[in-house]
């Protein structure tokens, strides 16, 4: 059986400040138009009891935050993009997910390609103004697609997650970036 629980090493820390804070609320008001606009459905939102579009915007809104966590961290324009919802978050084709609790695991999909750099952002309920917040860590979506860690949390969609131990320490990744910046 899979264990889930936070795991420290190989984590990374960020600190927004309140302008940037609120320039991810106020950005990710922006995405939640436009998603409704052309008729997206929030999965994780729908079909739940609480669901109604003030939940659809707090995700949205927390996603927004993760993201500029992660651009932060990893040395990118603090710039949100309103109109990305099929492509990868960040350059070098990085994925930002939102872990919404200190124990959980990294989600990765189905249909996530097996190329994309998955990396993960623990905002807890609560905390959302409250940085620093953590980055556990990150995995390339191939490899965290394994069986073992296949689920469908309250008969939403399947996805995989992956525990915060099998994920790669998130300097890494910021190395990663880092030496593509200095090959240019």
């Amino acid at each position: 059986m899979t264990v889930y629980r936070p795991h420290d090493e190989g984590n990374g820390w960020e600190t927004l400040t309140d302008d940037e804070i609120d320039y991810a609320c106020r950005t990710a008001m922006k995405m939640r138009e436009l998603s409704i606009g052309r008729g997206h459905k929030d999965h994780r939102a729908e079909g739940t009891k609480e669901y109604d579009e003030s939940v659809a915007l707090r995700i949205q809104a927390l996603g927004a935050l993760g993201e500029l966590v992660a651009r932060k961290f990893l040395g990118y324009p603090m710039k949100l993009v309103t109109e990305n919802f099929s492509k990868a978050d960040l350059p070098d084709n990085i994925e930002v997910r939102l872990i919404g609790n200190n124990s959980y695991g990294l989600r990765i999909y189905p249909r996530t390609d097996d190329s994309r750099r998955v990396v993960g952002v623990v905002i807890e309920p609560g905390r959302e103004r409250s940085p620093p917040w953590r980055i556990p860590g990150w995995i390339v979506a191939e490899d965290g697609k394994q069986e073992r860690w296949s689920m469908s949390p309250c008969g939403r969609p399947p996805m995989y997650a992956v525990p915060q131990e099998h994920l790669r320490p998130v300097s890494e990744l910021k190395n990663l970036v880092q030496s593509r910046d200095r090959r240019k």
